[in-house]
């Protein structure tokens, strides 16, 4: 489960903030329709045992050969994580996409298809499966057999490449997750003081939160397609609002 928290962001950020945005959101639809839209990516990511963009960051795929534009890591990182996190929100879809193919005959899913799937529900080995997954694959199986006469080979080729949204999200950081208030006051974002076992280090510059890496709630930010809001992730240093704000 993720922790976000939600605030304006000063008007003279909006741009920076939306240039980000598109800029991550072009990146990864570019790395999704080249490369990391297939099975073997969904798989990676599903047993990835680190954080998950460390996946695609560590991949021998070079995501950002050819672009000309020097990019910060810290926007390559985002980038690496919007990636991951769409192939992760796909491993129950292709989960039950396995599961329905290795179950049922080759033929449009009817009453005897779903008692062979109830069926193997209830066997020792099986997945666990929610029933409204299973729901939407059989009916884009049965409509793919509909029109084609059998099933796609591979999930991947069954759904399309996913377009990611305009979330800039990031991965968790070790260290603590305490959450902070964050305000605005006279044009300057601010971080209220963390617990009182900690030594806060905290200090503002406009549009600048500074906090040591253990002090602060460890998020960095996503912004809305309108720019009018950050929602900030609790998952990473201080580089947050530096990132966008500069």
């Amino acid at each position: 489960m993720q922790l976000t928290e939600q605030f304006h962001i000063p008007d003279e950020y909006v741009d920076a903030c939306n240039r980000l945005t598109t800029l991550v959101e072009r990146h990864a639809d570019r790395l999704l329709a080249e490369e990391y839209w297939a099975k073997n990516h969904i798989e990676g990511v599903a047993n990835q045992t680190g954080q998950s963009y460390t996946y695609i960051r560590d991949d021998e795929y070079e995501a950002f050969n050819g672009v000309d534009a020097y990019l910060y890591s810290r926007f390559k990182r985002c980038v690496y994580q919007r990636v991951a996190s769409v192939l992760e929100a796909q491993s129950d879809e292709y989960q039950a996409f396995q599961f329905v193919t290795e179950t049922v005959e080759e033929r449009k899913i009817k009453a005897i298809g779903w008692k062979n799937i109830r069926e193997q529900l209830f066997t020792e080995n099986s997945p666990y499966l929610q029933w409204a997954v299973l729901e939407s694959v059989v009916e884009q199986l049965n409509n793919h057999y509909g029109t084609h006469g059998n099933f796609s080979d591979c999930y991947t080729d069954l759904v399309d490449t996913p377009e990611p949204n305009g979330t800039l999200p990031y991965a968790p950081d070790t260290g603590d997750y305490h959450i902070h208030d964050v305000a605005t006051e006279a044009g300057h974002l601010q971080a209220p003081s963390t617990p009182p076992t900690h030594s806060p280090q905290t200090h503002t510059t406009t549009g600048v939160i500074t906090k040591s890496v253990s002090q602060f709630t460890h998020g960095l930010p996503i912004c809305s397609n309108t720019g009018q809001w950050v929602r900030q992730q609790f998952t990473s240093p201080n580089m947050a609002i530096r990132s966008i704000c500069r």
